[in-house]
């Protein structure tokens, strides 16, 4: 069961890295901040913190003093990742919305607070349980991903409108449906991890729920994200063919 759980976790880290690498390509020859706080949030969530993650894992009972430094940076790099989702969302949807703009500062200094205190309580050392700090900071970064998604869902349930009068490009309509819906997956995914920890599953055993639930979030993210940035031919094609019905 360990085996879904892994092939979940590793489909979104590969598409995750993919995706990032292309929009930072795009991003150098465009300059358009979107694309860069998209490439940084799915770089900085998927691979960078996962990979360091697990190698200060790996390293934490026999190394300890390399391994807090590496704990350290995942968490930094998971903090950088969730500040960049939360300014796509105000750059892409809510621009105009000084509120939002508050609400959005307030998250990402309330993670770096959470961030400073966990090395400050623990110092970053994976060996210990969780703390009030690293619960604070997992659970603000979940709540980022979940606004994240319903903005981009219900910005695609405007163009869909657009799209029915020949006003949208289809494939751009559907990419706000896919981001919001891969968002959607991996906050999912935040959340069974989070309630594993918990709950102490960790120290119990994983069961084959919570394994299959994880793996089907992971390949659910991965898949709207593959979608949405690199997209097939035979995909643009059927989203091209539908929305021409429509629209006739």
């Amino acid at each position: 069961m360990r085996i879904l759980a892994g092939l979940g976790v590793g489909a979104f880290f590969v598409v995750g890295l993919l995706v990032s690498l292309r929009l930072l390509g795009l991003w150098r020859r465009t300059r358009r901040l979107p694309e860069l706080l998209v490439a940084l949030a799915l770089l900085c969530l998927g691979p960078l913190a996962f990979t360091l993650g697990v190698l200060a894992a790996r390293l934490a009972p026999e190394s300890p003093e390399i391994a807090r430094p590496l704990s350290a940076a995942a968490s930094g790099a998971a903090v950088l990742g969730a500040a960049a989702a939360a300014q796509f969302t105000i750059v892409v949807f809510r621009h105009e919305s000084r509120a939002a703009r508050v609400v959005a500062g307030a998250l990402v200094a309330a993670m770096f607070v959470c961030w400073v205190g966990v090395g400050a309580t623990n110092g970053y050392d994976v060996r210990l349980a969780p703390g009030a700090f690293r619960y604070g900071g997992q659970l603000l970064r979940l709540g980022i991903l979940l606004w994240a998604s319903l903005e981009s869902l219900v910005y695609w349930r405007l163009m869909r409108r657009r799209l029915a009068l020949g006003l949208a490009d289809p494939l751009t309509t559907g990419r706000f449906a896919l981001w919001g819906a891969g968002l959607g997956a991996g906050a999912a995914a935040m959340a069974i991890a989070f309630f594993g920890n918990v709950f102490g599953l960790r120290y119990t055993g994983y069961g084959p729920v919570f394994e299959l639930s994880i793996a089907a979030a992971g390949l659910a993210a991965a898949a709207c994200l593959f979608l949405a940035f690199l997209p097939p031919a035979r995909y643009r094609a059927a989203v091209e063919r539908r929305a021409a019905g429509r629209v006739t």
